[in-house]
């Protein structure tokens, strides 16, 4: 389970067939893990044998899928108060992290330690954006939505390079004076 949903097109079921409706009574808890307190809306991502899970206020757990011991945690120092989001993502050893504060993180799967910090730029004085989706990756681009609470030019997409976290493009999402619509 490598993104959001599961797949590129988003279906966010498990195709596997090893538990139906005759064995499902048959489950056991293996283990258990407790959260923060806030609210907790991400899915968790599987790899390697790795439960990589985005808890509130913007911290990262790896854990040992198979026995539930912690790997390595992670913890944002947001400025602000912290907002929920949808989730993480996966790619090659880096985990990809959006923060409530307007960063983009890319931290070591093996490890937890930072590999680059892209802070989105916004319009001075505005306050109501949000990074609420899980990043999505095409290629070796990052893409983030970025949501914009009462902000009437809208919200918009920036897209960043996935080794350094740089700025490629950004599209916003309500065109803006003299663009096409």
């Amino acid at each position: 389970w490598l993104m959001w949903r599961r797949t590129a097109n988003h279906w966010g079921y498990s195709p596997l067939a090893q538990i139906d409706k005759t064995n499902v009574g048959s489950l056991r808890l293996a283990w258990a893990w407790t959260m923060g307190d806030g609210r907790q809306e991400t899915t968790p991502l599987v790899h390697d044998g790795v439960m990589f899970l985005f808890t509130y206020p913007d911290t990262v757990l790896a854990i040992d899928a198979g026995n539930g011991a912690l790997l390595w945690r992670y913890q944002h120092a947001t400025v602000g108060p912290a907002s929920q989001k949808k989730g993480i993502a996966l790619y090659g050893d880096m985990v990809l992290v959006p923060t409530s504060d307007m960063h983009v993180l890319a931290l070591n799967a093996r490890t937890g330690e930072l590999i680059w910090d892209h802070t989105i730029a916004t319009e001075e004085g505005l306050t109501g954006y949000r990074l609420r989706s899980a990043p999505f990756i095409v290629g070796d681009t990052l893409m983030q939505g970025v949501a914009a609470i009462n902000i009437p030019k809208g919200g918009f997409i920036v897209a960043l390079d996935i080794d350094t976290g740089t700025e490629a493009w950004r599209f916003h999402t309500i065109a803006r004076p003299g663009e096409p619509g």
